[in-house]
This record gives structure tokens, sequence and C-alpha cells, in this order.
């Protein structure tokens, strides 16, 4: 059986380095290679929706290669939008280093001063600190969009802006103002604008915040919880509005409706994973404390803000800007090479792995074979030698119902070899006449079935039988016998099994379960080791021999 476990451990390596890495990516490849470009964003949509992320990924990274590798004009709209989407889900995994890869390729394909690979770098910019150059990214898609119409861009890097608390360092109040003011005036609202309610209420809820207004303020913010939805990451519009009602609500001096809503933004920017969010609701929450005179909340937010800025800063010094765009020039390098080949690679190793799976099913075809022709080999000689064994008892048998000559019945069987008979029976007062009386008699009764097939058959029935006792019987059955009553008995029965096995004409019908029955065994499986231990079959081997041997 070692060959065919080595076999069968080969196929099973085939497989796993089939189904390893890339194996999704392979099977959506070749089912969705000719597809329709799409139908392959509506796919890669409809994964998303069943949070299927490594297969909407396959798909994006699908239609990305299609278009590097065919550079259709056609396709580039549905690439640029793939690798937004790939460059989102690898943000959203903390990916940075992809993600900052797919938005800048979205970018290049898109040729856009407004494209939305401007919004999604922004993100990246803040995460790592840089929120002057976010500012300035947001704001010349917001320039760009504004002027050419394109409302959807100019409310979505608008939103961004109010969501990014951005430092009024950076940008301050009265540029934010002008920004909303301009909004205001130049863009409408749309039916292909979905963001523009999200927009307006924020806007209005931070020019209210700039003159004052509190309650006017929160009241907006409000409203901009229940629009939310309405743009990509509504999350992260949700905790924009909990952190502006918070720093509103702390202006008007509403301690308890502050730490309320900075404690809502808190936890959504803990379940979301928004690592640079969450240090900044820490900080605003550490503000909130002290200003109240909570000390010990206060040092607790504190502690926090510390902790977590310390990790986020080895992940931003780790992989600064600077080293984000040397990977991606290095990435797109390696890729430019790789996908020239892609597909011929796959080739290669498909056939590959389809050769070696067919060679080991040959091979382990072959071993099968031979393994059961020598099987069958050996059985057919096992049945020949007890079909003979078979003969000679039944002449045994013969021999001593005609009393033409005294025999000794010698067993194959010699498990549990009985002692050295000199020695123990060295004080026996059996004599050689008495003893050769109790052998003869033990000979007769062996032609009767009957009495050694009876289930609770014992040695004290044996030496009732033979009009003796146990010791004697036990005695000549090892000196005279060579032999054991256990061993004995199970001989006969076996004996009786085989002939009722091959005996058609009055057992055939019978299962192998109604002939144990009639032998004297506890149970089928007693049987079945007994036999195969005497005979070197199983009994169901053993009759299928009988019925190709009758035919």
């Amino acid at each position: 059986m070692r060959p065919l476990i080595i076999i069968m451990t080969v196929i099973a390596a085939c497989v796993a380095s089939c189904r390893g890495a890339g194996a999704d990516l392979d099977m959506l490849y070749r089912q969705y290679k000719d597809a329709p470009m799409s139908d392959l964003k509506q796919l890669g949509q409809e994964l998303l929706s069943r949070n299927s992320i490594d297969s909407a990924m396959a798909v994006y990274t699908i239609i990305s290669d299609r278009y590097e590798t065919g550079r259709r004009l056609e396709d580039k709209v549905y690439a640029a939008e793939a690798q937004n989407s790939l460059g989102v889900l690898s943000f959203l995994s903390s990916n940075y280093v992809d993600a900052y890869s797919h938005f800048v390729t979205a970018i290049e394909m898109d040729g856009r001063a407004d494209a939305p690979g401007y919004l999604n770098l922004s993100a990246i910019y803040l995460y790592y600190g840089d929120r002057r150059r976010a500012y300035e990214l947001l704001h010349k898609v917001f320039d760009e969009a504004v002027a050419k119409g394109h409302y959807y861009m100019a409310s979505a890097s608008l939103i961004n802006i109010l969501t990014a608390d951005i430092d009024s360092t950076v940008v301050p109040e009265d540029s934010v103002a002008d920004l909303i003011r301009r909004y205001n005036s130049r863009v409408p609202k749309t039916a292909d604008n979905p963001g523009w309610a999200l927009a307006a209420h924020l806007s209005r809820a931070r020019l209210f915040d700039i003159k004052g207004n509190h309650d006017a303020s929160i009241r907006e913010y409000r409203e901009s919880l229940d629009a939310s939805g309405s743009m990509l990451i509504p999350a992260r519009n949700r905790f924009a509005s909990y952190i502006g009602l918070g720093k509103t609500f702390q202006k008007a001096g509403q301690t308890d409706s502050a730490v309320l809503y900075m404690k809502k933004a808190e936890a959504l920017a803990r379940d979301a994973g928004f690592t640079e969010l969450l240090i900044s609701t820490y900080s605003s929450l550490h503000d909130i404390y002290a200003e109240a005179g909570n000390r010990n909340m206060a040092d607790a937010y504190r502690h926090k803000k510390l902790e977590l800025n310390d990790s986020v800063f080895n992940t931003r010094e780790f992989g600064k800007i600077r080293d984000l765009e040397m990977f991606h020039e290095t990435d797109r390098f390696k890729k430019r090479i790789s996908m020239m080949q892609i597909e011929e690679k796959m080739r290669r190793r498909t056939l590959v792995i389809v050769s070696i799976a067919l060679l080991c099913v040959a091979v382990l075809c072959v071993l099968v074979f031979m393994q059961n022709r020598n099987l069958l080999r050996k059985n057919r000689n096992l049945y020949e030698r007890n079909m003979a064994a078979m003969k000679a008892e039944e002449k045994l048998r013969e021999a001593i119902r005609c009393q033409q000559e005294t025999v000794r019945l010698t067993y194959a069987s010699n498990d549990g070899k009985p002692e050295e008979a000199s020695e123990k029976y060295s004080g026996s007062s059996l004599s050689d006449s008495r003893g050769k009386e109790i052998e003869e008699r033990i000979i007769e009764l062996m032609a009767n079935e009957k009495v050694f097939c009876r289930e609770d058959f014992t040695i004290k029935d044996l030496a009732d039988l033979c009009g003796s006792n146990t010791k004697y019987v036990s005695q000549v059955l090892n000196e005279r016998m060579d032999t054991t009553f256990s061993q004995l008995l199970n001989e006969i029965r076996i004996s009786v099994a085989r002939k009722r096995f091959v005996d058609f004409e009055h057992y055939g019908h019978l299962t192998i379960e109604a002939i144990v029955a009639e032998l004297g065994f506890k149970s089928r499986s007693t049987f079945s080791k007994t036999f195969k231990r005497i005979t070197g079959l199983s009994p169901s081997e053993f009759q299928r021999m009988a019925r190709e041997k009758r035919k």
C-alpha cells in the first residue's frame, strides 16, 4: 500500500498547489476573461455587497489587467474605477502601500484634474500627517469640478475638506467660508449628485459654527447624520457629524452632550478601524474633560492618545510618503514585466498540473491493477489449499468410520502453542492405554458436527462424551494431538463453515450470517477473525472464490 500512499500524496500536493495563492484569481480569470467590462464591474459591486472582499479584489484586478494587456481606450474608464476600488479596499485593510499605488494608477488612467483618485489619495496624506498636501489636493479637485460643472465631484471634495478635521492653521476659517459660498452659488441640487444634501448640511453647520450660532449648527449636524449614507464610506461621514456635534456642544458649554457625541465618534472610529480619526477623538475628549475640571478622565484620554499616536507614528515613519512613491514606481515596473507573461505562465502551470495529475492517475491505476491481480492470485492459491485440506479431512473421516486405520489429525493453525507436555503432565496418572482410548473417542466425536457446533459446548462436555474428566482430556489434546480445546473447537467449526460455503445445493441460498448462526460462534466478527486466521481468507472472499470456481 505504500506506493498508493505516495501517489495519493503527490496528487494531493498537485491539488493543493492549484488551490494555493492565485487559485481564485485563476478561476475567475478563466471564467470572466472574455466577459464585457460592464458585467465585470457589476460583479465586483455584487461581491462587495456580499462582503466577499477577496473575490471582489480579484475581479477588479482582472479589469485592470485586461486594460494593461489590451490598452483599449473604451476599457480605461473601467480600469480606473477598478484601481480606485482596489485602493479603497487596501486602505480599509490598512495596506497603505498598495492603496497609494492603486490611487496613483487610477489618477494616471483617468487623466483629469478632478479625478476621484485625488480624493482617495488625500486620505493617504491625512493618515501620514501631511494635512497641507491633503488640502491642496482636495482644493484642486474642488476648483476643477466647480469650473467644469462636475457637481458630484464638487460635493465630494467639499465633504472631504469639511470632514478631514484639518487644522485652522492649515485651512483658515475664511478660506473654508469662501469654499462654502462658492459651492452654494455654483453647485445646484441634481439627480446625479447624491452628495449634495450632505455637503449642504455640513456647509451650513460649519458657517453657523463660524458665526457662533451654535443651535443652528447643531441642527444642521443632526440633519447631516441622515444624509451620511449617500457617499462611499458612510461611517466616515457619520464620524465627522458626531465630531462636529461634540465640538459645537463644547463651545456652547454643554459638556454632557459634548461627551455623549464624542464617545459615539470614538466607538465608531474604533469599530471601523479609523486609527487616525480615533487619535483626534481622544484629543477632543481630553480637552472637554480638562475644561470641565475632570482631571482623571482628561489624563486617561491623554494617555490613550499618546499610546495610539506612538503606534501610528511607527507605521507612518516606516512608510513615509516618499517611500510610498518609491514603492509605487518599483511595483509598477515589476508589473509591466510580469503582466507580459502572466497568461503564458497560467497556461504552463495548468498544463503541468494536469499532466502530473494524469500521470499520477495512470500510475495509480497500474499499481491498483497489479495489486488486485497479485491479491487474486494469492486468494486463489489459499482457496485451493483449503479445498485440498477439506478433501483430506473427508478421507480421514471416511477412514475412521470404516475403522481401517487409526490416525491423528494435525491442524494448520498453531496459535497459542501448548506448553511442553512432558513437563506439564509429569505427575499425571493417565495410562497410555487410557489416553489412547480417549484420543480415539475424540477423533470419533470430531466427525459429529452437531457436537462441536453447539454454542455452549465446553471441554467438560467433551470429557463427559469421552467418559473421562477434563484433566485427562486436556492432557490427551496437548500430548497426543498437539493442540488445545479452543484450537480444536475453532478448527472443526471453520471446517464445517468451509464445507457449507461450497455446498451450494443445501446452503447456497443462505447468507454468511445465517450460516454462522449454526456454527456456535458468539458473533459475526469473532467468526470472521477466526476464519481469516485459519484459512487466510475472509468469509466473503472464500464464498466469492467458491462461486467463481463453481461457474
